[in-house]
Protein backbone atom coordinates (compact mmCIF):
# COMPACT_ATOMS: atom_id res chain seq x y z
CA UNK A 1 0.00 0.00 0.00
CA UNK A 2 1.42 3.23 -0.99
CA UNK A 3 1.18 6.63 1.15
CA UNK A 4 -0.35 9.60 -0.33
CA UNK A 5 2.14 12.78 -0.09
CA UNK A 6 0.23 14.24 2.93
CA UNK A 7 0.27 11.03 5.07
CA UNK A 8 4.26 10.68 4.15
CA UNK A 9 4.56 14.26 5.53
CA UNK A 10 2.36 13.81 8.16
CA UNK A 11 4.42 10.80 8.99
CA UNK A 12 7.73 12.72 8.84
CA UNK A 13 6.33 15.85 10.63
CA UNK A 14 5.26 13.22 13.55
CA UNK A 15 8.74 11.56 13.88
CA UNK A 16 10.47 14.89 13.81
CA UNK A 17 8.28 15.84 16.85
CA UNK A 18 8.84 13.56 18.71
CA UNK A 19 12.64 13.36 18.17
CA UNK A 20 12.85 16.50 18.00
CA UNK A 21 10.45 18.03 21.24
CA UNK A 22 11.30 15.01 23.11
CA UNK A 23 14.78 15.49 23.28
CA UNK A 24 14.22 18.82 24.01
CA UNK A 25 11.98 17.61 27.10
CA UNK A 26 14.53 15.31 28.32
CA UNK A 27 18.00 18.19 27.93
CA UNK A 28 16.05 20.61 30.03
CA UNK A 29 14.45 18.62 32.42
CA UNK A 30 17.72 16.90 32.90
CA UNK A 31 19.87 19.57 33.19
CA UNK A 32 16.91 21.34 35.26
CA UNK A 33 17.43 18.56 37.72
CA UNK A 34 21.35 18.22 38.21
CA UNK A 35 21.33 21.54 38.33
CA UNK A 36 19.15 21.69 40.98
CA UNK A 37 21.34 18.91 42.89
CA UNK A 38 24.46 20.54 42.58
CA UNK A 39 23.20 23.87 44.07
CA UNK A 40 22.09 21.57 47.19
CA UNK A 41 25.24 19.99 47.36
CA UNK A 42 27.13 23.53 47.04
CA UNK A 43 24.73 24.64 49.79
CA UNK A 44 25.02 22.16 51.77
CA UNK A 45 29.00 21.98 51.39
CA UNK A 46 28.72 25.80 52.49
CA UNK A 47 26.67 25.31 55.90
CA UNK A 48 29.27 22.75 57.00
CA UNK A 49 32.39 25.17 56.39
CA UNK A 50 30.26 27.91 58.31
CA UNK A 51 29.52 25.25 61.38
CA UNK A 52 32.97 23.42 61.19
CA UNK A 53 31.30 20.27 60.58
CA UNK A 54 32.23 19.31 57.20
CA UNK A 55 30.13 15.91 56.18
CA UNK A 56 31.08 15.56 52.80
CA UNK A 57 28.94 12.32 52.49
CA UNK A 58 25.78 13.27 54.14
CA UNK A 59 25.76 16.19 51.30
CA UNK A 60 26.46 13.81 48.65
CA UNK A 61 23.28 11.93 49.74
CA UNK A 62 20.89 14.84 49.97
CA UNK A 63 22.40 15.87 46.57
CA UNK A 64 21.44 12.46 45.33
CA UNK A 65 17.98 12.42 46.60
CA UNK A 66 17.51 15.09 45.48
CA UNK A 67 18.59 14.28 42.26
CA UNK A 68 16.42 10.87 41.99
CA UNK A 69 13.37 13.16 43.17
CA UNK A 70 13.85 15.64 40.26
CA UNK A 71 14.71 12.69 37.73
CA UNK A 72 11.48 10.54 39.11
CA UNK A 73 9.36 10.33 36.11
CA UNK A 74 10.49 12.33 33.88
CA UNK A 75 10.19 9.85 30.82
CA UNK A 76 6.65 10.32 31.94
CA UNK A 77 7.00 13.54 31.21
CA UNK A 78 8.56 13.19 28.19
CA UNK A 79 6.34 11.00 26.09
CA UNK A 80 3.48 13.38 27.20
CA UNK A 81 4.88 16.40 25.92
CA UNK A 82 6.51 14.39 22.69
CA UNK A 83 3.38 11.95 21.73
CA UNK A 84 0.21 13.60 23.39
CA UNK A 85 0.35 16.45 19.85
CA UNK A 86 0.97 14.17 17.59
CA UNK A 87 -2.11 11.78 18.78
CA UNK A 88 -4.58 14.81 18.77
CA UNK A 89 -2.87 15.89 15.15
CA UNK A 90 -3.68 12.46 13.31
CA UNK A 91 -6.85 12.25 15.49
CA UNK A 92 -7.69 15.41 13.87
CA UNK A 93 -6.77 14.86 10.49
CA UNK A 94 -8.81 11.77 10.47
CA UNK A 95 -12.21 13.48 11.72
CA UNK A 96 -11.09 16.11 9.09
CA UNK A 97 -10.92 13.66 6.43
CA UNK A 98 -14.14 11.99 7.37
CA UNK A 99 -16.12 14.67 7.35
CA UNK A 100 -14.87 16.13 4.15
CA UNK A 101 -15.78 12.43 2.48
CA UNK A 102 -18.99 12.73 3.94
CA UNK A 103 -19.53 16.17 2.71
CA UNK A 104 -18.19 14.77 -1.22
CA UNK A 105 -20.74 12.18 -0.74
CA UNK A 106 -23.61 14.17 -0.40
CA UNK A 107 -22.38 16.85 -2.79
Amino acid sequence: MLLKRWQQVAIAFSIMWIVGVGGYKWSTSTTRAHSKALGEYENCIEIDLLTHHPEIDLCSQRASRTLAGDLNGIWRDVAVVAFAPVVVMWIAILLILMIWRTIEKRI
